[in-house]
């Protein structure tokens, strides 16, 4: 049993060799949607949500609250506006995921971030682990975007 209490949590995602579990807390967020209590892992998951306003229009979830990667009962990375899908490395020994900040969406792989985009596609790792690839949307311009990973030590 985990020590770690949170508004929402996303779902949970085993390493390949099924010893680590990783999850995203949001330690802040609304515990209720349209005024019922739930249970919601979607918003962490990656879906994007919309609520009807005061004013009756539809609006997308803004982050209310701070997100952090857990990799088994210890806080790993955090705090970030939004973090999402985590994704592991074919080794079990890095996670890649995306995470929203004031200045826009990144890919973060432990210490090593990608510059701010407007939007990032899910990572993913080459088959040794050394680098991540994903989609960025920067403005109106859309890349596949390669990151070099530091060498393990």
């Amino acid at each position: 049993i985990w020590k770690a209490r949170a508004g929402a949590a996303s779902s949970p995602v085993f390493s390949p060799d099924g010893e680590k579990v990783a999850v995203i807390f949001d330690d802040g967020t609304a515990t209720e949607t349209v005024g019922l209590p739930n249970l919601n892992t979607r918003w962490l998951d990656g879906m994007d949500e919309a609520a009807m306003d005061e004013s009756g229009a539809w609006v997308l979830r803004q982050p209310d609250g701070k997100c952090y990667l857990w990799i088994d009962d210890q806080q790993s990375l955090g705090p970030f506006q939004r973090a999402i899908t985590p994704i592991w490395s074919p080794d079990g020994e890095r996670l890649a995921l995306r995470v929203q900040n004031e200045d826009g969406w990144r890919i973060v792989v432990g210490k090593t971030e990608s510059p701010p985009f407007t939007k990032v596609g899910p990572p993913v790792f080459s088959s040794d682990g050394s680098k991540v690839a994903f989609g960025a949307q920067d403005g109106e311009e859309v890349w596949w975007k390669v990151m070099e990973l530091p060498k393990k030590e």
